[in-house]
């Protein structure tokens, strides 16, 4: 499709007004539910029309302003959505009653999680220790109690007498016991 014709004049114009509006599912035109192919795609395709290089050669400047907006928020869309971090957190804040005030990924959503990986990184304080807690959060994210606890467990051998670790391993020993007794029933 070939937006610098005139007839999509229009229609761009009205996006580049309605496009404050929308979150960044809605922008891209996917479902919340998409993985990273659909969105690297539907991106792609979307950058390729607007470019606002395209539009260069038009003397209607209202129109190229309004397709560089709409070019800027396409690739901010693409930039937090592309993101398996940024993405859970944003389709959280979305998702919330405060809706319209995180349509846009803003700079202090950036720092809390930011601020949020750096206390999660502070449990261990070696880097062994590090790299056995992240592996450990990795089997809890999948549910694999077994492996996570296996990691925990090396964590604690760098980390004798972590208070942060040790609190861990009590909530996931009390993970691991409901879980063996919820097998046991019928």
């Amino acid at each position: 499709m070939d937006y610098t014709e005139e007839k999509y004049r229009p229609v761009l114009l009205k996006l580049s007004k309605d496009i404050d509006g929308m979150d960044y599912f809605q922008i891209l035109n996917l479902p919340t539910s998409c993985n990273k192919a659909d969105i690297k795609r539907q991106y792609y395709n979307l950058s390729r029309a607007l470019h606002p290089d395209k539009f260069f050669h038009l003397g209607d400047e209202p129109l190229k302003q309004a397709v560089k907006k709409i070019y800027k928020r396409v690739t901010e869309s693409y930039t937090v959505l592309r993101d398996d971090k940024k993405r859970p957190a944003y389709l959280k804040q979305i998702s919330g009653s405060e809706r319209m005030q995180h349509l846009r990924f803003s700079e202090q959503d950036e720092q809390s999680m930011t601020q949020q990986n750096r206390s999660q990184a502070t449990v261990a304080q070696t880097p062994q220790g590090q790299k056995c807690y992240a592996a450990y959060l990795t089997e809890m994210g999948k549910k694999n109690l077994d492996a996570a606890w296996r990691h925990l467990q090396s964590a604690m051998i760098f980390e004798t007498g972590n208070p942060k670790l040790l609190e861990l391993k009590s909530e996931l020993e009390a993970l691991r016991k409901a879980a063996a007794e919820g097998e046991g029933s019928p």
